[in-house]
């Protein structure tokens, strides 16, 4: 399974709740433990949209400016002396027009949130105050931001396909919110379309997408982030909940996630297939609770045992 997967479903809907939320603040991401310090990134909402993806080191702005450094390069000491970002610099020295900047810098904020949701394991904390970074003028739909990085970040496992096509999907409030305000390719669009409308067999929904990979990923990433929630699993899902709650009062929650012989799924493959079963946005709000217990509580289990 893919190993970002947790990242890339706890911090995407994190993302889509604080968009939904209209929410103005800082959500900030670090690449393990905040007591242990490791890689750091900041996402910036104004709103409950995105105006910066703060990530030091990583996706620097001229690797996305469309015109030719070397060309104006004994501007360049010139500019380093002026005050501001390099991006307004290069705009008030007129080697780059303002539509040219924000086209940049949106191309930055997806390349870097690529590289987040790619992280292995990861803890965030938001605060409604906004973070002293550079910022867009044109705010960006966390939507659109988060489904671009799954496009960019995923890998549809054939057990993970399997299951895609066997399961009912539907949109939830959320999600529709979310895809109303993204750049969809076509493959999801026709889904979007659809799913708008009821839900739908998964099979079914991806030969509306023309069974192409980017319709696989798009359902995938969906499905991880809370866009698209399966139907009809209720009653599963609840039985798995009540178990899980029974073996964490019994026994270490690591016993759980341990190498199982019989199947030969590692810790993290056993993480990811019981966060798809317990995760709280598949239950109504009497439930919610207790399974944010569970998959608190799995999380930190297989912590454990990778750092072991």
């Amino acid at each position: 399974m893919d190993p970002n997967v947790p990242t890339a479903s706890s911090l995407g809907r994190a993302l889509l709740r604080l968009s939904h939320a209209r929410a103005t603040g800082t959500l900030e991401v670090r690449g393990g433990r905040f007591r242990r310090g490791g890689r750091r990134a900041r996402f910036v909402l104004h709103s409950g949209r995105a105006v910066a993806v703060d990530l030091p080191g990583v996706a620097p702005l001229h690797e996305f400016v469309d015109m030719d450094l070397d060309a104006h390069r004994s501007m360049l000491p010139e500019l380093e002396g002026r005050a501001g970002p390099i991006g307004q610099r290069l705009v008030r020295g007129g080697l780059l027009p303002a539509a040219g900047l924000t086209h940049a810098l949106r191309r930055q904020m997806r390349a870097r949130t690529i590289e987040v949701f790619s992280w292995p394991v990861a803890e965030f904390a938001f605060a409604p105050i906004a973070a002293a970074v550079p910022t867009i003028d044109r705010p960006m739909s966390i939507g659109d931001l988060v489904a671009f990085a799954c496009r960019g970040s995923l890998r549809v496992p054939s057990v993970v396909r399997r299951r895609l096509e066997r399961a009912t999907f539907g949109l939830t409030d959320r999600g529709r919110h979310a895809l109303a305000e993204s750049a969809l390719y076509p493959e999801e669009m026709a889904m979007h379309q659809v799913l708008t409308a009821q839900p739908m067999l998964g099979e079914s929904l991806l030969s509306v997408g023309g069974g192409a990979q980017r319709a696989e990923t798009a359902l995938y990433g969906w499905s991880l982030v809370g866009i698209v929630r399966e139907r009809s699993v209720e009653t599963s899902s609840h039985r798995t909940l009540l178990r899980k709650r029974r073996q964490l009062g019994q026994a270490d929650a690591r016993g759980l996630l341990e190498l199982d012989q019989t199947t030969g799924r590692s810790a993290r493959q056993n993480l990811t297939r019981l966060l798809c079963d317990v995760h709280p946005d598949k239950f109504g709000p009497d439930l919610q609770r207790s399974s944010g217990e569970v998959v608190q509580a799995l999380l930190r289990a297989e912590r454990d045992l990778r750092e072991k």
